[in-house]
This record gives C-alpha cells, sequence and structure tokens, in this order.
C-alpha cells in the first residue's frame, strides 16, 4: 500500500485527503459545469443583434452596404437575383428576425418583365399585407419600380411598370403604415428619358445609380421617422 503514495508528493495539496481527491473523480465535472456557462453566454455575444431595417429585394438591392445604410441604424439586405414578387414574399414569411422598425421592399420589375400589370398589382398586394402582419410595430416603404433601358419577354415593360407606381401612389395616400418612394424623376433626364449613365447593363444599377436608390431610401426613413404621416416620398 505504500508504493502507492510516491505520486502524489507532485501535488503536495493531495497529502492532506489523498483518497478524496484521487478517487472522487466527479472533481471534473463540476468544472464542466463551471465552464458551460461561458460557452451559453459568448454566443449571445456573437448572435446578430436583430436589425432595424430590413431590405426585402430581388438582385437590384443586392449590393447595398449593411453597415454604411443608415449610420446609427443595423441594416439587414435579403435579397434574391431575379426574384419576382412571389419570390420576395416568401423571403419575407421565412425570414427569423424580428421587430425591425422599418422594412423596406424591392420586388417589382422582374415581375413585370412577364405578368400583366393586373397580376402585378394582386400579388405587390398580397406582399405587402403579408409584410404587415408580419411586422405589426414596422413602417413598411415601398421602393418603387424601377425603370428598365431594354424590354426583356415584353415590349410594354416600363408601361406595366408606371402603373404599378401609380397604383402605389394611390394606394398609400390613405395609409399611416406604408410609404411609398417614386424613384422614377432620379433615374429619368430632363426629357424624360432613361439614364443610361446609372446603369451597366440596361437593367441593373451601377454604383452611381445604386447611390441615387439608397439615397431616396434614406431620405423615405426621415420622413417617416420626422413625419410618421406622411406617406408619399415625392419625386427628388
Amino acid at each position: 500500500m505504500t508504493p502507492v503514495k510516491p505520486p502524489t508528493p507532485n501535488n503536495p495539496q493531495s497529502l492532506n485527503a489523498p483518497k478524496s481527491t484521487s478517487s472522487n473523480v466527479p472533481s471534473s465535472p463540476p468544472k464542466m459545469t463551471q465552464k458551460s456557462n461561458p460557452p451559453s453566454d459568448t454566443p449571445m455575444d456573437k448572435v446578430p443583434t436583430q436589425p432595424q431595417i430590413i431590405i426585402f429585394s430581388n438582385s437590384m438591392c443586392g449590393r447595398i452596404n449593411e453597415q454604411r445604410f443608415y449610420r446609427g441604424r443595423t441594416t439587414k439586405v435579403i435579397a434574391k437575383s431575379g426574384a419576382s414578387i412571389v419570390d420576395v414574399q416568401r423571403l419575407v414569411e421565412e425570414c427569423s428576425f424580428d421587430g425591425p422598425k422599418y422594412v423596406i421592399l424591392q420586388a417589382w420589375t422582374n415581375s413585370a418583365t412577364r405578368e400583366t400589370a393586373e397580376k402585378c398589382h394582386l400579388q405587390a398586394s398580397a406582399l405587402v399585407n403579408a409584410t404587415l402582419q408580419k411586422y405589426p410595430d414596422a413602417q413598411i416603404i415601398i421602393s418603387g419600380a424601377l425603370p428598365r433601358l431594354v424590354p426583356i419577354n415584353r415590349r410594354d415593360t416600363n408601361v406595366v411598370i408606371s402603373q404599378l407606381n401609380r397604383n402605389f401612389k394611390i394606394n398609400c395616400r390613405n395609409s399611416t403604415r406604408v410609404t411609398f418612394v417614386d424613384h422614377i424623376s432620379s433615374f429619368v433626364d430632363v426629357n424624360g428619358q432613361i439614364r443610361r449613365d446609372l446603369y451597366y447593363d440596361f437593367v441593373h444599377l451601377n454604383n452611381r445609380g445604386l447611390g441615387k436608390l439608397v439615397l431616396n431610401l434614406r431620405r423615405a426613413i426621415d420622413s417617416v421617422t420626422r413625419f410618421p404621416m406622411y406617406n408619399h416620398m415625392p419625386n427628388t
């Protein structure tokens, strides 16, 4: 029995109670329980905070810089390339973020290339209603449909876009929670011609065009913040 004691001098404190420290293997579980608390705390620090602004969009807003979009407000861009109005509604319904103050919708041009204005209007109404229901405390900002330089599938794409924007204006007049942003004047010249210098492929915005879009959306957030009843951003 005495040969068993020599290993203990490595830990002089264990000499007082050689059996309790060596035989009680459960002395490690208390350490495990103590270590289990910090891991539960550290992930909480790494979990992204709930955004104050959420942008649901097709590829039009996909390149927006979340960190620089609006100073002092956390922003999350959820975009899908080629998304239709129905696709963007699915993005809204499947989103796991809660409690944003502002929700921006940009979802119209892809549907306008292949659907009638009436069908686009019905789908847009369904999208807005679904967003209002999912985020009952948020202000909804409809980012108006942007004109396209090249007709895709339909020659009257811009006609459908114009009708969509007209319907948005009418429907937002009596709403206290939905604001419409009309971008058209920012993307046409004094003669009413679409500005080619704001597009890089006649469909998608280049950096300069994206900057104009972002500026209009920031102004919309400012107007809603300062004047909650002001629900239509005029042409800028």
